[in-house]
């Protein structure tokens, strides 16, 4: 039985109220002065911003009393971090001490106060430790409810789009006096936009129930973003007072010169999703196993010397896996599906996967509609002679050049630039001595008839920076129909790959990548951090023996307490092991591009969902819960299997 497809859900808003009320014991980090104390507040899914209480100066047990509100949807998991800070003006603020709040603690009309502190109530008779007091409150805002669509562990909320049109005249003439145009609606996909000479039209794609705000001003092209010293030339709209679906115009007046006239239009976004939610496989890869079990129950019948035909369900579905390794693994893949086809045994695969150097070999063959029904002995013999070429000419002039000019080309489109970029490049000149228009999408013909096997491309999504390998990493697949991040039944086509998407929909659209991109994220050798080599250079069978325990030992337990303090370390060997960590486990060459999850929110009881607790791997569970809705809205990145 498959999963049950995404539903839609129609939920109030409600809002949280959360009172600052006071701190103890706060002991300050500074050898000659008391503490300088301040909270921060940072609640994901209400808000992407953070705010601050005032700082109390001089002491350490500071009272604020101050009040907070928020706008909630219960039914997506909201931890609240709050977080101790004593002010510093010479240096980086320290961190006194992290809470960790699940708000789902609190119900509706009731008034919730608490004590959070580093230590349990028995340890705490031994010393005073430091202690925050905050008092919580919520209650349903009437009001139209929200629509929602989940599978149960992601969430896609309710999207609109502000649409705005300058006069480009206008606009070149400020332009030209060395002034633009800067919009910003700080809780939208797209921050801050500024007119440039080519640009009258500009969109900014938010979450309704955030209530966000237009805020327009002209600035000097020198001022930075957050320059405010002239605040007469602005403009605030709120979105909530704009009629949707008409267009309105509004003015924002000049000092010394003419208003300028502006229109907007605020749309509301489909419920059509360009992001799937499920996991059952996609429609086209079930046609697929329809045609491809016709062909390898026919070869079955050859191979086994069967006297009649093998019934619908007694096809079994085989699959051949090849893990990473470069022109090794290239090779060695090869090799393999030559000695399956000179057995008779290749038609009888239905899947075949590849990571890292292997997926070179799959993207090789499946430029040819046809490649498994004609010998492999002729492009084995073509990879042979392209590899053994010299490559002193990689790095000529005339290719840096051209490198050069597809990174510009590529960044200009709007695709994240990294060093993968270029590394793609020189590695497709490597393997194939010129540019190939091939994409991934192109490999469908080679599937339309079942007459070769369905090829996944596997890798791994990692963390940039903090974590090592085996701390947090999550499968992502490619194919030629979509590519997945299967934990959390999540998948797009796979043309959309590197589009911009916000809350599930496709909000910039950006052509295919050429499939070279793409083996440069699958086969990146640069993206492993110095805690992963140490594991590879040591021992790489030890690197997969403790992968496979890790992979056994997945908790099948809820997270730990809906409270969570976390203490910085504060002697010296602490920040020193601590630094060491940032040395260990930073990916200065990771591979990135747009993330397709960007936005999504996490169900209430995502962790209770039995397809994601199956696929789940090494998760950072409670510690970090507002990096996972971080993770949610950055990049994708990607390291070689």
């Amino acid at each position: 039985m498959g999963s049950p497809p995404a539903k839609m859900m129609i939920c109030p808003i409600h809002m949280l109220s959360v009172r600052i009320i006071q701190a103890k014991n706060i002991k300050s980090r500074d050898l000659l002065t008391a503490s300088d104390c301040y909270v921060r507040l940072w609640l994901p899914p209400a808000s992407n911003g953070k705010l601050q209480t005032k700082t109390i100066k001089n002491t350490d047990n500071p009272v604020w009393n101050e009040t907070f509100y928020f706008r909630i949807q219960r039914e997506v998991e909201n931890i609240l971090e709050l977080a101790v800070c004593d002010e510093d003006p010479l240096t980086k603020d320290d961190m006194q001490f992290t809470v960790l709040f699940n708000v789902a603690r609190i119900r509706p009309g009731e008034t919730l106060r608490e004590t959070f502190a580093l230590k349990s109530e028995k340890e705490r008779c031994t010393r005073k430790w430091e202690s925050l007091e905050v008092e919580f409150w919520m209650e349903r805002i009437p009001g139209p409810p929200e629509r929602l669509i989940t599978n149960d562990v992601l969430v896609s909320r309710e999207v609109c789009c502000l649409e705005v049109q300058v006069d480009v005249n206008e606009s070149r003439r400020y332009l030209t006096e060395g002034k633009n145009l800067v919009l910003t609606v700080s809780a939208s996909h797209e921050g801050t936009q500024k007119t440039k000479e080519d640009t009258d039209t500009f969109y900014f794609h938010c979450v309704k129930a955030w209530e966000p705000v237009l805020k327009v001003r002209l600035q000097k092209v020198s001022d930075k973003e957050d320059d405010n010293s002239n605040l007469s030339d602005t403009l605030t709209v709120p979105l909530k007072f704009l009629p949707v679906g008409h267009k309105v115009r509004v003015t924002l007046p000049v000092r010394h010169n003419v208003p300028l006239q502006l229109y907007l239009q605020l749309n509301d976004c489909t419920e059509n999703l360009d992001v799937r939610f499920g996991y059952d496989l996609c429609r086209e890869e079930q046609e697929f196993l329809q045609k491809r079990k016709r062909v390898v129950a026919s070869a079955l019948r050859r191979v086994l010397h069967l006297e009649g035909d093998l019934h619908g369900h007694e096809v079994p579905v085989i699959a051949v896996m090849a893990t990473g390794g470069g022109l090794r693994a290239m090779s060695a893949m090869f090799g393999h599906l030559l000695a399956l086809q000179k057995l008779h045994l290749l038609d009888c695969v239905t899947y075949v996967t590849g990571a890292s150097g292997s997926t070179w070999t799959l993207a090789d063959l499946y430029e040819h509609a046809d490649w498994s029904q004609k010998s492999l002995e002729g492009p084995l013999q073509a990879v042979k002679e392209q590899v053994t070429k010299s490559k002193l000419n990689l790095m000529s002039i005339e290719h840096l050049k051209y490198y050069h000019k597809e990174v510009i080309e590529r960044k200009k489109a709007g695709h994240v630039s990294s060093f993968t970029t270029l590394w793609s490049l020189v590695q497709e000149m490597f393997l194939h001595e010129r540019p190939r228009k091939y994409k991934l999408t192109d490999q469908r013909k080679a599937l339309e008839h079942g007459q070769n096997p369905l090829p996944f491309y596997a890798v791994l999504n990692v963390k940039e920076e903090k974590f090592g390998t085996f701390k947090f990493r999550e499968w992502a697949e490619f194919s030629p129909y979509e590519v997945a991040i299967p934990k959390y039944g999540a998948s797009i086509r796979s043309e959309y790959f590197d589009s911009e998407f916000f809350m599930g929909r496709r909000v910039k659209k950006l052509p295919e990548s050429r499939i070279c991109y793409l083996e440069g994220l699958w086969t990146n050798i640069f993206t492993r951090n110095l805690l992963d080599g140490l594991y590879w250079s040591s021992n790489s069978n030890e690197f997969w023996e403790r992968w496979a325990k890790d992979m056994v030992d997945i908790e099948k337990s809820s997270p730990e307490d809906d409270i969570t303090c976390i203490e910085p370390p504060s002697c010296l060997s602490g920040k020193l092991f601590e630094m060491f960590q940032d040395i260990m486990t930073k990916r200065p060459l990771l591979g990135q591009s747009h993330n397709f999850l960007r936005g999504l929110e996490f169900h209430k009881d995502y962790i209770h969902q039995k397809k994601f607790i199956e696929w789940k791997g090494k998760w950072v569970e409670v510690d970090f819960k507002n990096d996972l809705e971080e993770k949610s809205i950055g990049t994708l990145k990607t390291t070689s299997g």
